[in-house]
């Protein structure tokens, strides 16, 4: 996989009010714009920003890029999807993707572009996503019954035990059931 490049956009969408704003702000802040016509695009070209339509993202697709998505830096590229929100979208892609919340302007397209270009501006909220999202899945795990086992999660999300422990609590304050932890298995909810 190539890494990001700091001055391309990678477009794949035929939404023309899309294609001519993006374009306006590319030449204006004299950036690249890659038009990709295949899927493959999304992992082969080096980009900060993929603006992409729903229709695009193919569930195959989608499954296998989430295994490279897992090793992208959420921080450093970013995709914002147009239209509408896809049902069950794999885990690590969930940390790239955006959905467009607003009406298609120039202005909008230029925040996100400037949003992109400039990822240590918006590291706290990038964070506190992550976090969200983890505290999410990991509810959503004890809510089906499974045991998360402490390494097997420090390692998915790439965090420390103390960092997990943290999330722990949080949940613990927040659930109605009990998480019990068992050093040999890890945590799960009390039956």
């Amino acid at each position: 996989m190539s890494g990001t490049n700091s001055n391309t956009i990678l477009v794949w969408t035929k939404n023309k009010n899309i294609l001519r704003f993006t374009s306006e702000i590319a030449e204006e802040l004299k950036l690249n714009i890659y038009h990709a016509t295949i899927e493959t695009d999304l992992i082969a070209i080096p980009c900060f920003l993929m603006i992409v339509d729903t229709e695009k993202l193919k569930d195959d697709f989608l499954s296998d890029f989430n295994q490279i998505a897992k090793y992208m830096d959420s921080g450093k590229r970013s995709i914002m999807v147009f239209g509408k929100r896809i049902k069950n979208l794999p885990f690590h892609i969930k940390f790239l993707v955006t959905y467009a919340n607003r009406a298609i302007t120039k202005e909008y397209i230029l925040n996100l572009v400037n949003k992109a270009m400039n990822p240590k501006q918006n590291i706290k909220q990038v964070l506190f996503k992550q976090r969200i999202r983890r505290l999410i899945f990991l509810y959503t795990l004890l809510d089906e019954g499974k045991v998360l086992a402490t390494k097997e999660m420090s390692e998915l999300f790439e965090i420390t035990d103390r960092t997990l422990r943290r999330d722990i609590k949080v949940l613990r304050d927040v659930c109605d059931k009990e998480i019990t932890y068992d050093k040999d298995i890890g945590y799960y909810f009390h039956p």
